[in-house]
């Protein structure tokens, strides 16, 4: 749904859009833009760097530290042979660059959605914060835009939550057999014994995926919780993945949200087939299905608050680029 194909009625309107964008920055371009000369593979229009000598001073116990202070920023240019190497040509820095890849994780595939000669348009703002991006060639558009209070929000108005996790563990809907309950009596010890997570009622060898990226801490076998996995995420999150039949990553690996990184089993001591997936914040366990249901519906609000029609988005874009 990030990914648009523009048919030819709407493709024209966005490019008398485009042009909005694009002729302030010729025009400033001939004013204050500094040269640029563009190499064979990455084509690069042109380079716009405010940033502004050391003109302040921080004086902290008596040392002074200079302080660099930098305007807005626009870069923009063409996909030559990549398009991280043709962004890197127009100026924007490795972390912009990163920053947008990932944000764009399964909305938009900068590897293989691109094509040469499909324009780009960054604008940084004076906090060196992505406040603007736009891409498009004849099949494809995706941008990102943020509002008054500096939140991001992608082409059909969907905020980029910072923290924003997959639904579930697993590809596929599945009942919840139990749920989290710090109170819940044992079914086979029979004693009161905290259940810290969730069990899906999934058949042995379903794929249980990684609902964030992050680092995995531990792979290993255990009595109790079978294959198990932990998988530690940014913001103080931590997963957990027990009674796996199959695990696919060891301790250390990276992961990416939606990764797979095991199978479902009945490992370790259950009463049947089942994946006991936790969620961890700051060091305690949290009720995943409350933060799940909570998210889908701040996802509905969100969008019924914030979409708006493709042509309405890119206007907004276009005055923020023009600026």
């Amino acid at each position: 749904m990030y990914s648009t194909s523009i048919q030819q009625k709407s493709y024209k309107d966005f490019l008398s859009l485009w042009h909005l964008a694009i002729i302030p920055l010729v025009l400033c371009a001939m004013i204050e833009l500094i040269p640029f000369n563009s190499s064979k593979t990455d084509h690069v229009e042109q380079k716009k760097t405010e940033l502004v000598p050391p003109i302040q001073t921080n004086i902290t116990q008596g040392i002074s530290i200079p302080i660099n202070i930098v305007k807005p920023t626009v870069f923009n240019g063409s996909v030559g042979y990549s398009f991280y190497g043709s962004a890197l040509a127009s100026g924007a820095s490795p972390d912009t660059i990163g920053y947008l890849t990932s944000l764009a994780a399964g909305k938009f595939d900068f590897i293989h959605s691109v094509s040469r000669s499909g324009q780009f348009v960054f604008k940084i703002d004076d906090k060196n914060q992505l406040e603007a991006f736009l891409y498009h060639d004849k099949m494809h558009m995706f941008y990102v835009y943020s509002d008054n209070k500096g939140v991001l929000f992608s082409s059909d108005g969907e905020h980029f939550y910072k923290d924003k996790l997959l639904l579930s563990p697993v590809s596929r809907q599945f009942r919840v057999s139990s749920q989290f309950n710090l109170s819940r009596m044992h079914p086979i010890t029979h004693k009161v014994t905290p259940h810290m997570g969730t069990d899906y009622a999934v058949p042995v060898g379903t794929p249980v995926v990684s609902i964030s990226s992050g680092r995995v801490v531990a792979s290993h076998y255990h009595p109790l919780a079978g294959n198990y996995i932990v998988i530690l995420h940014p913001d103080g999150l931590k997963t957990r993945y027990l009674h796996l039949s199959k695990r696919f990553v060891n301790r250390g690996d990276n992961v990416i949200q939606g990764q797979k990184v095991g199978a479902s089993g009945n490992t370790g001591r259950t009463t049947g087939a089942h994946l006991h997936f936790e969620l961890w914040k700051d060091g305690r366990p949290i009720d995943f299905e409350k933060k799940r249901t909570f998210a889908e519906k701040v996802a509905v609000e969100q969008i019924s608050a914030q979409t708006a029609d493709a042509k309405t988005a890119l206007k907004r874009l276009a005055r923020q680029i023009a600026e």
